[in-house]
């Protein structure tokens, strides 16, 4: 292996961490956020807010790093990214930009209708950005139009993002992040919220989470030019099995009395998730329809990163970097650890 291909992989490992994490923190924020209009009582509502609004914003930033992270060393996959999938991210902005605004409009409102409005509105923009980051998780496995030019061919429309395989992978994307904010809802919270959480919210999206997940990887299997990837056989075996364990880990401990036990396991499943994906894709970063086998954007594929040099001087500064990120994320987690109702911020 030359020195160009270890970072070329190794940012491919790094991008694919930054969205799971992503996935991880901000997805049970976002579970929450779906579920907020189906909770019992404004209380409640409240409280469901105060178990995220020290860290939801702080979350997102992850995102931003991993598409920060793939401009910074794999900028043409970036541009034929943006370039078909441009109406898809103004989605994503608008759902990005629509929650704080949902967030601090029902805190404040006080008529009852307006504030149901802005209850569904959170619940709206909280399930745009995981189903669109889903779905453009998706097009990059189903494929793009992607030309000689390396480039989204202009005689192709942004809705062809939207294969079937795009999408149930977008619908899975919901199901794990709704499965991780109801398992959120349990460490967090107690009382009738917490009941409401173990016995109504988490076996719905225990079902939801199995039905979608699961359908997305017999999907993804059957495909046999996925399966001739290098890592295919290792992400899939690694995958299922923390996807299955993580699934029966959280049914198994839904009702019992270890309250963080469901949000860890539901953890795995995003988990694996991800290292299924990870397997499967490598190396590939956009799979070509037009040409599968020389249009393809590969990390190792020529002109498709930058230089060795440039993706070692980002990559030491980008884990110095991270590392301030997590010492930072460690510390607000923390500080803001432990049982939350509505009354725990009333400052807010």
């Amino acid at each position: 292996m030359t020195e160009l291909m270890f970072w070329q992989s190794f940012w491919f490992l790094i991008i694919g961490a930054a969205i799971f994490i992503f996935l991880w923190l901000d997805g049970f924020d976002l579970g929450i956020g779906m579920t907020m209009p189906f909770l019992k009582s404004p209380e409640h509502r409240l409280a469901s807010l105060n178990a995220i609004w020290p860290v939801w914003d702080g979350n997102e930033l992850y995102g931003l790093i991993g598409g920060g992270a793939i401009f910074a060393t794999f900028p043409v996959v970036f541009a034929a990214l943006l370039s078909g999938l441009y109406p898809w991210v103004v989605l994503l902005l608008i759902g990005i930009m629509m929650r704080p605004i949902a967030f601090e409009a029902w805190n404040q409102e006080k008529e009852a209708g307006f504030k149901a409005l802005w209850a569904w509105t959170f619940a709206a923009s909280s399930f745009l950005i995981p189903f669109v980051a889903g779905v453009a998780l998706g097009s990059t496995i189903a494929g793009m139009p992607i030309n000689a030019d390396m480039a989204w061919d202009k005689g192709h429309g942004f809705w062809e993002a939207l294969s079937p395989l795009s999408v149930l992978c977008g619908l899975s994307v919901v199901g794990i992040v709704l499965l991780q904010g109801s398992a959120y809802l349990v460490k967090r919270t107690s009382g009738d919220l917490q009941a409401q959480a173990r016995k109504d919210l988490m076996p719905r999206t225990i079902f939801a989470a199995v039905t979608l997940v699961l359908v997305l990887v017999t999907a993804v299997i059957s495909v046999p030019e996925l399966l001739g990837k290098p890592l295919a056989l290792v992400g899939i075996i690694a995958g299922l099995v923390l996807i299955l364990g993580g699934l029966a880990g959280v049914w198994m401990n839904k009702d019992k009395g270890n309250e963080a036990a469901p949000y860890w396991f539901s953890s795995a499943v995003t988990a694996g998730t991800m290292v299924l994906v990870g397997g499967i894709q490598f190396p590939t970063m956009i799979r070509s329809t037009i040409d599968p086998v020389n249009y393809t954007l590969t990390i190792f594929k020529a002109g498709v990163s930058n230089p060795a040099n440039s993706l070692a001087f980002i990559g030491f500064v980008g884990v110095g970097a991270l590392a301030v990120v997590w010492v930072i994320t460690f510390f607000v987690y923390r500080l803001f650890k432990g049982k939350v109702d509505h009354k725990t911020h009333a400052h807010y």
